[in-house]
């Protein structure tokens, strides 16, 4: 016979006979010895596992409450350990229950004999779960003539187990009422801790920073009203701080006070050229200039503006911060900035590099001899005979017979949109209202190309040495100086120069160490590379790796995309 039909019976008034036995045979919780897992109580699925051990054995025990149990609360899941310290009493229990039936059939049977066993008395056993966040009560059914569980029992089992808080005085009635003994049941719950607020910043200034340019319905774009740059004088708000605020405290079973986790603040967005107020709460500019927001900081570049055409007046010009042209950059000049570079007329034949954005109000006429090259995106009202390199994208309305090469995406959505003769080459995709024209001239179309050669993993550990060497020499610094009783005072401002330091060092060698994870885990992904056109003409070739694919027809609403299940380009629509 099963366990639990056995318990049908015994369980019931103590072996005696009552038909009323449901509440009294539904199974405990899963207990595995081996792996301790626990009823899951979002589920409630039955899970039968295990082939069945040798019967009468601890491990047949636990087998048997495996096979049809009982979804219980998931505070069970730091419980299961404690459940093994009773299992030896619910082997007890259930043996000598065993033999006080057998005792009633020989009774049954005329065959009187002597009781082999003693009555017992029901009895709660009470433990609770490692975070003392939530009691359990296991009540062992009474044998023979013992006495049923009262209330006042199960409260002193609880109490003495030393719950004080959160006890379910309902639930511990309804266990003694419907005498539900053999289950686990949850009798007290603590109050969980809740987590403080999170600090917030609040910017007065916006962190991206792109030509705002309005087109009407013909694609005409007025450049008069460009919208680029962001000014900022000194003393002037950057952005404010809302401090994370406190948690509230919860508290055990137990009656002890569990603490919540304050919130966290997010970074600070401190860079060049700003400092933060006397109480912590604003971030201010501590120059006048151009305020833009790069690798997650504001930052303040003085800006270099030229009123009017860089030509033998200027001179060629080299500068380390933002550069704003109003006039025209005539051909065989050069512009070098090294943050964005910014020409409201036109430019002609000449070279520029930028270590940020290019912003071209009008266009540029390279004349097979010009060249754009930024660190960042590339836009342009046009771009004809020109080299342009950049590490984001490369944006226009035109680009006619140009190398283009784009670390990001190359893209022709405005005005008439087009791309005609040359080479681009893109990171991710192409998309433009026209590619190619009805000439037939040849327009070459490369996509997953990277603009800039992959960074040595090997240079970054060499820099990544000489921070360390240099983080040891001040810690070692600091560690003299906190051997001291008392620092001295000629040495505080070192001392404080030093703590500074070893924060920014323990930076910075983080920083390397995930950029080097960074550089040897690098995967070419084509899932984002397309080519996408409103109209395709022929001749487009179209690469991408080793794939390759000519469009020789004029292709409406045309995209051409890698396909992983044929291993190459193939032809859609949108």
């Amino acid at each position: 016979m099963a366990l639990f039909d056995r318990l049908k019976h015994l369980f019931s008034d103590a072996g005696k006979e009552n038909t009323d036995t449901a509440d009294l045979t539904e199974p405990t919780a899963t207990i595995n010895k081996a792996t301790a897992p626990v009823a899951d109580a979002a589920e409630g699925q039955t899970e039968k596992t295990g082939a069945e051990p040798e019967p009468g054995s601890e491990e047949y025990l636990l087998w048997e409450l495996n096979q049809s149990r009982e979804v219980f609360p998931g505070e069970l899941d730091a419980v299961a350990p404690r459940v093994y310290s009773i299992l030896e009493a619910v082997k007890n229990r259930i043996e000598r229950i065993e033999f006080y039936r057998q005792w009633q059939e020989q009774e049954d049977t005329g065959e009187k004999t002597a009781s082999p066993i003693n009555s017992m008395d029901a009895e709660a056993k009470v433990f609770c779960g490692s975070d003392r966040m939530a009691g359990f009560v296991y009540c062992l059914g009474p044998v023979g003539d013992g006495a049923e569980l009262t209330k006042e029992a199960l409260l002193k089992a609880v109490s003495d187990c030393g719950i004080r808080y959160g006890i379910d005085e309902a639930m511990l009635a309804g266990i003694v009422e419907g005498r539900k003994y053999h289950r686990i049941f949850t009798v007290a719950r603590g109050t969980a801790p809740i987590k403080g607020e999170d600090g917030q910043v609040i910017d007065h200034f916006s962190r991206e920073q792109v030509i705002r340019l309005q087109e009407d319905e013909k694609g005409n774009i007025d450049h008069k009203n460009v919208g680029v740059f962001q000014t900022v004088q000194k003393g002037q708000v950057i952005c404010e701080f809302i401090q994370p605020k406190e948690g509230t405290n919860g508290r055990d079973v137990m009656g002890n006070e569990v603490h919540a986790e304050k919130g966290s603040m997010p970074p600070v967005p401190k860079g060049k050229n700003t400092v933060l107020n006397e109480d912590g709460s604003a971030l201010l500019a501590d120059e006048d200039g151009d305020i833009s927001f790069h690798h997650d900081v504001f930052r303040v570049e003085p800006q270099l503006t030229i009123n009017g055409d860089v030509d033998n007046t200027t001179g060629n010009i080299n500068f380390a911060g933002n550069v704003f042209i109003s006039g025209e950059v005539l051909r065989g000049f050069s512009v070098t900035a090294g943050g964005t570079l910014t020409v409201l007329g036109m430019v002609e034949g000449a070279v520029l590099s930028a270590g940020e954005d290019i912003i071209l109000a009008k266009g540029m006429n390279g004349t097979n001899g010009g060249s754009l090259t930024a660190k960042g995106s590339i836009r342009s009202r046009f771009l004809e005979q020109a080299t342009i390199v950049a590490e984001g994208d490369v944006i226009a309305s035109a680009m006619i017979n140009c190398d283009v090469r784009a670390g990001g995406n190359i893209e022709a959505l405005t005005g008439k949109g087009i791309l005609i003769g040359g080479k681009l080459r893109a990171g991710q995709s192409v998309q433009a209202r026209q590619i190619g024209n009805q000439s037939d001239a040849c327009t070459i179309v490369k996509v997953g190309v990277a603009v800039q050669k992959k960074e040595n993993a090997n240079e970054v550990a060499k820099e990544l040495a000489e921070a360390k060497k240099t983080l040891e020499k001040i810690t070692q610094n600091l560690k003299y100086l906190n051997s001291l009783p008392a620092i001295p005072e000629k040495n505080r401002d070192l001392y404080d120069t030093l703590i500074r330091q070893e924060k920014m060092y323990r930076e910075l060698v983080g920083n390397l160490m995930a950029k080097i994870d960074e550089l040897e885990s690098r995967v070419i992904d084509y899932s984002k590379c397309s080519v996408r056109g409103d109209m395709i003409y022929g001749i487009t070739e179209i690469f991408l790796d080793r794939c390759r694919l000519c469009i020789r027809d004029t292709t409406p609403r045309c995209n051409v995309y890698f396909s992983k299940e044929k291993g190459e380009l193939v032809v859609g629509s949108f």
